[in-house]
């Protein structure tokens, strides 16, 4: 699948319309304010915050083995890079994805900044 359809099609961490988060990912890679990974089905958003702080979105059809082998290459491409802290609001499939993040020896914490529930040291 192209990553326009994964966006399109993911029903777990959509808050907003879908083809609205599409635009605004666009307007965010034509700008080079991020970078989308793709492993299998499931497709990573990174956002530019400065200082090698990224904030994070993940959207996904895979089934969960897919899932879990996309995530395992995603940490892994963010440790090889020069990211020092990931940020992510509270996906709608919640406490699932932070348990399998940590899962896999990502410290995962409380948010230093307000507008995010979690973040992670690289």
């Amino acid at each position: 699948m192209t990553p326009s359809e994964i966006i399109l099609k993911d029903r777990y961490s959509q808050e907003d319309d879908p083809k609205k988060v599409l635009l605004t990912i666009n307007q965010i890679l034509k700008i080079g304010n991020g970078v989308l990974l793709q492993k299998n089905n499931s497709i990573l958003l990174l956002i530019r915050l400065g200082d090698g702080d990224v904030e994070l979105h993940l959207y996904t059809v895979d089934p969960p083995q897919f899932l879990a082998s996309a995530i395992q290459y995603f940490i892994e491409k963010i440790r090889n890079s020069e990211i020092k802290k990931v940020y992510f609001i509270k996906p709608k499939s919640g406490e699932q994805i932070v348990k399998m993040l940590k899962t896999y020896g990502v410290d995962i914490q409380k948010s230093d900044r307000k507008q995010y529930a979690y973040m992670a040291k690289v």
